[in-house]
């Protein structure tokens, strides 16, 4: 863990015995956090949506390059 407290760029792999399901046998990668909150990425379980809704949903517009 950094030394401000934080767990930005730390991978947390859940303990056999949690008890959620929403984080049971994960693998989550955290991308920030801070006083304001966390945003984190469960690395090793599908959704069942596509990148694009999720880019969507979070209002990130995504620019596609043409090829040559």
């Amino acid at each position: 863990m950094s030394d401000s407290g934080y767990l930005t760029n730390q991978l947390l792999i859940a303990m056999p015995a949690m008890g959620d399901p929403n984080f049971s046998q994960t693998v989550a990668l955290i991308c920030d956090h801070s006083a304001q909150g966390a945003l984190g990425l469960i690395l090793n379980k599908p959704l069942p949506m596509r990148m694009g809704e999720i880019f969507e949903q979070l209002e990130i517009e995504i620019e596609i390059e043409e090829g040559p």
